[in-house]
C-alpha cells in the first residue's frame, strides 16, 4: 500500500501486490516520470497532489486511448 501521508487516507492511496511495485511507483512519482503501465498511470492520478504532473499523466492516458491498434487478420494461414 502506498500512502502519501500517515494521518489521512481519504482516497490518496493505492494497493499493490508486491513491495517492488510500490517502490517503483514511488520512484516514478518522485522523478515526475509518466509511467508506461496503465495501472500505474491511474494510480498516479489517485495519489499525486502535483497538478502539473497529474495533467501530464491524464494527457498521456487520453493520447494512448486514441491510438489505433495493429493486429494481423489472417496471420498468413489460408483456410482449406
Amino acid at each position: 500500500m502506498v500512502n502519501i501521508n500517515n494521518w489521512n487516507i481519504d482516497g490518496k492511496h493505492g494497493h499493490y501486490y508486491t513491495k517492488k511495485a510500490a517502490n517503483t511507483l514511488m520512484e516514478l512519482m518522485q522523478k515526475n516520470v509518466v509511467p508506461d503501465s496503465d495501472y500505474f498511470r491511474h494510480s498516479v492520478l489517485l495519489i499525486t497532489q502535483n497538478r502539473k504532473y497529474k495533467e501530464r499523466v491524464a494527457r498521456k492516458i487520453r493520447k494512448d486511448s486514441n491510438k489505433s491498434r495493429y493486429f494481423n487478420v489472417n496471420c498468413g494461414v489460408m483456410a482449406k
